[in-house]
């Protein structure tokens, strides 16, 4: 698919949880992207691949060579 310039475009806040964790979200066409970088300005996640399915979250997992690794989860 078609890149976007880095750094990309920036997610919507949403709201924190009852765990403290801040919850953003992004709209994007699947058929134009098939991976997903996050990134803060400073440190960025691995290449994520997406699955094209709605209602997918990421969280954080841990540090792996400069890249943060995620866990996904389903939200409705």
């Amino acid at each position: 698919g078609s890149m976007s310039a880095w750094p990309g475009n920036t997610m919507t806040y949403v709201k924190t949880d009852s765990q403290n964790q801040k919850i953003y979200s992004i709209s994007f066409s699947y058929s134009d992207y098939q991976k997903i970088i996050f990134t803060n300005g400073s440190e960025q996640t691995e290449d994520i691949p997406l699955s094209g399915e709605t209602g997918t979250g990421y969280s954080l997992d841990s540090n792996s060579s400069g890249k943060w690794t995620v866990k996904t989860y389903k939200f409705s």
